[in-house]
């Protein structure tokens, strides 16, 4: 006994295909703006838990780790929001 099968195909008329707004590739200088911000944030929020370690170890601490949880931390994220303007403002007059 066989037992029918849906057809593979329907004959109602597809929706028109929508098409992403297009996008221009972002600047190699900006991708290194956002990588730099990036790398530094982190570089800094590990020093913040190596001095954190540090100090409730006892050992010496390393002037270098203060100076770069100081220093690191706020220009990795001036970095980042200057990415995010200047791809914003990239993006305004696109459109």
């Amino acid at each position: 006994m066989s037992t029918p099968t849906a057809p593979r195909h329907t004959t109602t008329p597809s929706a028109p295909l929508m098409s992403a707004p297009s996008v221009a590739p972002v600047p190699f200088g900006l991708q290194v703006l956002l990588w730099v911000g990036v790398v530094m944030t982190l570089a800094s929020f590990v020093a913040t838990v190596a001095l954190l370690v540090v100090y409730f170890v006892g050992t010496a601490q390393l002037p270098a780790l203060f100076w770069l949880a100081l220093f690191a931390f706020p220009i990795g994220f001036t970095l980042i929001l200057l990415y995010l303007v200047i791809a914003a403002l990239r993006r305004r007059r696109q459109a």
